[in-house]
């Protein structure tokens, strides 16, 4: 099974990282992606190994870093707009890998609308999973997840009361 999760890191930790070692900027895709893994940074590709050892194929895409993106696009000769390259690449990404699971950690940047084109644009997808682990403003995007997962008890609450299929997960 083919599981893509797509998330984002925050900015100011991505600006950091490429301070630390700007070559890494004109690196092939791949490089770059190893080198944000082996930072660790929030969940990096925990998912990714600890399911690969369970027999999934998964893939992590971050979806806001921009050179590591752009060199993705670059590679695969898909072509972006200034304006959208962040949802145009992503969804390039979901198509290429033609995942069953998408697993979305980005509540905010990945809304609904954008997750309805995305099932739209990837007929393999089959499953959203989507993750919930602090206060929301806009519970629009939850609809789109055909599970939520949260790490906080009151979340799980909540979102069983909206009629949601939630479980609770807690971290390692």
């Amino acid at each position: 099974m083919r599981i893509q999760r797509i998330t984002t890191n925050y900015p100011v930790y991505l600006k950091q990282f490429y301070a630390r070692q700007p070559e890494l900027k004109s690196q092939p895709y791949l490089a770059q992606h190893a080198a944000l893994m082996a930072d660790a940074n929030g969940w990096a590709d925990f998912w990714a190994v600890a399911l690969g050892k369970l027999g999934y194929e998964m893939r992590e895409v971050v979806a806001n870093a921009e050179p590591m993106q752009k060199a993705w696009a670059h590679e695969n000769g898909v072509a972006c707009t200034r304006a959208n390259w962040l949802f145009e690449i992503t969804t390039a990404q979901v198509r290429a890998f033609e995942p069953e699971v998408i697993f979305v950690s980005d509540y905010t940047t990945f809304s609904a609308s954008y997750l309805r084109h995305l099932k739209s644009e990837c007929r393999s997808i089959k499953l959203v999973l989507g993750w919930c682990g602090a206060p929301y403003s806009d519970a629009s995007v939850f609809k789109e997840y055909d599970i939520v997962l949260s790490n906080v008890p009151e979340l799980v609450s909540d979102f069983v009361a909206q009629g949601h299929r939630c479980y609770q997960i807690n971290h390692a």
